[in-house]
């Protein structure tokens, strides 16, 4: 019998779970772009009300590469800086709980050259256009 409910509580217990774990507050956002600033901080917000995150389980990829031995996680939150060339970038993040369940969540944004980039928006492509000053910061 106790066995029987013990099935019965986890079957119950184990949605809930999965659901609780989240990732959030992905940065940068969503098809952010991204002015010529020194490095970039990825970070993200992970979230368990069960267990807890199983710190051993993060896994940060950038542009396909694993990232993961750079990454700090403290206070519930996923942050890795780096130098990023100017283009589109991928950033992959998959977690585990200490209770097994996983969630993951992918992004992308985009880094400028040196100059500051417009996007015509009347374009249905999504054209953008990278003014790159050979100038800048002689003036």
């Amino acid at each position: 019998m106790k066995w029987l409910l013990a099935s019965f509580a986890a079957l119950l217990l184990a949605p809930q779970a999965q659901a609780a774990l989240r990732i959030t507050d992905l940065q940068p956002t969503q098809d952010e772009r991204l002015g010529p600033r020194g490095p970039v901080r990825i970070a993200a917000r992970v979230q368990d009300a069960g267990p807890g995150v199983d710190p051993k389980s993060i896994v940060l990829r950038v542009d396909g590469a694993d990232v993961t031995r750079h990454v700090k996680f403290e206070r519930g939150q996923v942050v890795y800086f780096e130098h990023l060339p100017p283009g589109r970038h991928r950033a992959e993040l998959a977690v585990r709980d200490r209770a097994g369940n996983a969630t993951q969540a992918a992004w992308t944004f985009r880094v400028s050259g040196r100059g500051f980039i417009w996007q015509d928006e009347a374009e249905e492509d999504d054209e953008e256009y990278d003014f790159t000053w050979p100038f800048w910061g002689r003036w």
